[in-house]
């Protein structure tokens, strides 16, 4: 009986819970969402695109900060909390 639950144990163990390789795990769990080989990416086809169009007069513009420009200003905070 001994001999018996020692056996099982060893089988209960995988990657997760010893200290074996994910190669041994004789049991993969299956992905979430499983990929399909050679499967496109994308939209269907036939269906009608959403694709944004530039036009001459935009309703309004954002301006964003130069990412150098950010990182200085981070760099300056950083020295002024010290």
């Amino acid at each position: 009986m001994l001999r018996v639950k020692e056996l099982e144990s060893q089988l209960n163990q995988n990657s997760r819970n010893s200290s074996t390789s994910q190669s041994n795990d004789k049991y993969k769990p299956k992905p979430a969402f499983p990929r399909t080989k050679g499967g496109k990416v994308g939209g269907k086809k036939g269906r009608a695109g959403g694709t944004l169009k530039m036009v001459s007069e935009p309703d309004y513009a954002r301006t964003t900060a130069h990412p150098k420009s950010a990182r200085k200003t981070k760099e300056n905070q950083r020295t002024k909390s010290v």
